[in-house]
Formats: C-alpha cells, structure tokens, sequence
C-alpha cells in the first residue's frame, strides 16, 4: 500500500512538470553535454599539453586524477546548493567556472597552473553535472529512467565533440586559442539558461540532508555505479592495450575503441526508445541493470580466452551495447524515489562512483602489469558480476518515502 502511495505522488509530481515548457529540458541535456566535454578535456589534450609543458604521461595522468578526486566532495557541495537555492545556483557558476578552467589550462604555462585549472575544472564540472542530471529526473520523474538514458547520450556526445574539435583545431591554431573555443561553447547555453524557468527549491534541512547521505537505498545505489564505473572506466582505459595484444593494429586498436562508445550511446537510446514504447517498464530498471550486467559479466570472460579477433571485437560492441543503460537507468530510478532532495542525492551517488572510477581500473593495470590483461579483464567481469548483485539489492530492497 506504502508503495502504491509512493507512486501516485510521483505521477503527481510528473503531471505538474508541463508549468516548465521545453526550455529547461534543453538547458538539462547542455549541462549534460558540457560535463561531457569537461570529462574529456584532459585526456583529449594530453599529448599537446605534455609536449608544451614537457611533461611525461605519469604527469598527465596525475591531472586526471586531481580532476577525479576534487569532484568527490565538489559534487556533495554543489549538490547541496542546488537543493538549498535552486538550480540557477549552479547552472549559470558552472557554466563560467568551467569555461574558466579551460581558459586557464590554455595559458597555464607551468605545471602547478594546470593543476589548479583541474581543480577549477571540477568545481564547474560538477556543478553542470549535478545540475543537468537531476533536471533530467525532476522536470519529469515519472519517466526519469527514459529520460535518463535519453539525456546521458549528450554526454557521450559532449565527450566526442572535444577530441574531434582539439584534432581539427590544433593544426590551424595555437594551444590557447584552442581551449578558448571550447571556453567559447562551453558558455553557449548561459543563452538559454537564464530565461529557463526551473523547479523551485525545496524546504532545506540539515538533518534531512545528512539523512540521505548515509539512506540504505542511495548508498546501494552508489556501489552499483560504483562497480559499473569499474567496468566504463576500465573499458575505456585498457580496451586499446586488450586489442593490441589481440593483434589489432594500433589505428585499428583506437578505431574499435571508438565504436565501443558508440555502442554504449546506442544502447542508451535503445533503451530510452524501450521505454517510450512501453516495452520496457521504469519500475524494471533494477532489473534491467541485473540483465545488462550478467551480459557484460559473460561477455568479458569470452574476450578475456577469445582467440579469434572478430570474436574479440564483436564482444567489445556488445559490453558497450549492455553497459550504455547502466548509469542512467541506476540515476533515474533512484532520483525519482527522491523528488525533494534530487542535488545531494546525486551528489552522493556520484561521489561514490568516482570511487570505483578511480581505483577498479588501476587495479585491472596492476593485474595486467603482473600477468596480461586478458587476466586484467577478469577483475572487470567481478565488477560486473558485483554490479549484478547490487542491482538484486536495490531491487528487492522497499521503496524510500521520499
């Protein structure tokens, strides 16, 4: 009875979301976009930035890092923002702060100034983040997993258009130039953002707000993106060094590579065209995610003994195809259980996330160092397989109240 209660009001909530118009939907999947491009930036300029500083890949790599870490509280901060003022709040600084960052990264000249155009870049970064994701759910919860799946492929889209850009761009201008056009599209949306009209804040709370940081439901939410960051971040990572060993050349390495995200964008439509049409339920998504990840789980443990190379390939595609739902789904299907509190919710989710980001795929580096990385990709079919069991959890688990 509880439950049924639970999804009345949601539905309730999603009939009021026709008062916003179409604008603030735009602005969502622009901030999604941008923290796209933000997660991109520096692995797209990292040869150039290492030439001009003259700097080694540990460096680079260490840059990657800060960005990674400073997110986890900036995402807390940003998220407490939000539900405190609203989402303008965050919007309009993350927007500027991120375009800053990126002006700062084209005229840092030394070392010490990229690392601080990393932090900047993480405090903008997740204010574009928690702002678009969680205007994705709000504006509609009711379809907040469709909307979700639907939204994340302007991330992918945002995490394309910088390598594609700084390629183009690099042999016709200088560094600094380059990273002001991106700055320049980054504050393209500040046109539509300001006119938006957007959900107003909630009564703010501090207990409540703590309450969600330690809620059953959001920590189980945030270990099985935990694991599934495990997976993206892995994939992406070392899919190129699995290919080589397979015996790919290198431009058909970073080439499969690139049809690996494709995959995982289109599997985030499908899913999203799923759910328009009915054929797949928003209150499946825990569900959903257990299917994908039991797929991916298998399909890893065949690439990892996989001789044939187009058996290697195809697999590749498909932990793309499976992977693509999984952090929307996740997103939209613990979001909408949390209407009142959307931006620490996420914040929570996110920065446990991070988490696994970070630490899964060193561990599949030091495998692969000590042994192969076919051997490296059984420790990411545990995350998958880790992936699975969270998402049995949150779906057994009862629905908060809010």
């Amino acid at each position: 009875m509880c439950q049924v209660f639970h999804l009345t009001m949601l539905a309730a909530a999603a009939e009021k979301t026709v008062d916003f118009g179409f604008l603030p939907n735009v602005v969502a999947a622009l901030c999604v976009f941008g923290f796209g491009m933000a997660a991109a930036l520096i692995g797209a300029i990292k040869l150039r930035l290492a030439e001009r500083l003259r700097i080694d890949d540990a460096r680079v790599g260490n840059l990657i890092m800060i960005w990674a870490i400073a997110m986890i509280p900036m995402i807390l901060v940003v998220g407490v923002l939000s539900d405190r003022f609203g989402y303008l709040s965050i919007i309009i600084p993350g927007l500027i702060i991120t375009a800053a960052a990126m002006l700062l990264i084209g005229s840092g000249k030394t070392y010490s100034a990229i690392v601080l155009g990393a932090l900047v870049l993480a405090i903008g970064g997740s204010c574009v983040n928690s702002a678009g994701n969680t205007l994705l759910v709000v504006l509609n919860p009711g379809k907040g997993v469709m909307r979700q799946n639907f939204g994340n492929i302007f991330f992918g889209l945002g995490a394309m258009t910088v390598p594609l850009i700084t390629a183009y761009l690099f042999k016709r201008m200088k560094f600094p130039a380059v990273l002001g056009v991106l700055a320049g599209i980054m504050l393209l949306p500040l046109i539509l953002s300001i006119p938006a009209s957007y959900p107003k804040a909630g009564e703010f709370l501090l207990s409540d707000t703590l309450k969600r940081l330690v809620d059953p439901f959001v920590l189980v939410g945030g270990l099985a993106l935990l694991f599934y960051a495990g997976v993206e971040g892995s994939m992406g990572g070392w899919l190129t060094t699995y290919f080589k060993e397979a015996g790919f050349q290198e431009g058909q390495a970073s080439g499969l590579l690139s049809t690996f995200w494709v995959s995982l964008l289109t599997g985030r439509l499908l899913t999203a065209l799923l759910l328009a049409a009915k054929v797949l339920s928003e209150d499946q998504a825990p569900w959903i995610v257990l299917t994908v990840a039991v797929i991916i789980a298998i399909m890893l443990v065949i690439m990892s003994t996989a001789r044939s190379k187009p058996l290697a390939a195809v697999m590749a595609i498909v932990v793309g195809l499976a992977a693509g739902p999984v952090f929307p789904t996740c997103i939209g299907f613990i979001l909408k259980q949390y209407a009142g509190q959307p931006g620490v919710v996420f914040g929570a989710v996110f920065a446990i996330l991070l988490i696994g980001g970070a630490f899964i795929p060193m561990s599949v580096g030091h495998v692969s160092k000590a042994s192969s990385i076919r051997k490296g990709l059984l420790v990411v079919a545990g995350s998958a397989a880790m992936l699975a069991v969270m998402s049995i959890v949150l779906g057994v688990m009862p629905l908060p109240k809010g």
